[in-house]
């Protein structure tokens, strides 16, 4: 299980949990996140599924958007995402990790879409402060 108190940052951690409940679920998106503290937070996911082997989960985001999780491993993810106790989500990126163990939880790809027609969400570190 990854908890808040695994910091060692050469080390993939898929996902990193909180002790109470969270209002925002933060998304670290490889191709978007270069620095891992400006990742897009979003309010809490209230619809969720998963797949019956645990390597893809589905979240929509107030009706703006569908986050699609691809990897293995999540059934831990899942049940603490119900929970609202997942802190942030997080995408491998094999240029800044080494592969985790095959029976570690690992996001292999985060996919984000906007719903209807609203326009695709884009993120653009250089706008922050």
């Amino acid at each position: 299980m990854v908890t808040a108190t695994d910091t060692e940052a050469s080390v993939y951690q898929a996902f990193q949990l909180s002790p109470t409940s969270r209002h925002a679920l933060w998304l670290r998106v490889k191709k978007n996140d270069l620095i891992p503290q400006t990742a897009p937070s979003f309010s809490y996911v209230r619809n969720m599924a998963i797949d019956w082997t645990g390597t893809w989960i589905v979240l929509m985001f107030q009706n703006l958007m569908v986050v699609e999780l691809y990897g293995r491993h999540m059934n831990e993810l899942f049940e603490h995402l119900l929970s609202h106790k997942v802190v942030w989500i997080q995408e491998f990126d094999p240029r800044l990790w080494k592969e985790p163990a095959q029976h570690d939880p690992c996001i292999t790809r985060i996919k984000i879409q906007p719903v209807g027609k609203q326009k695709s969400l884009e993120y653009d570190p250089s706008r922050l402060n």
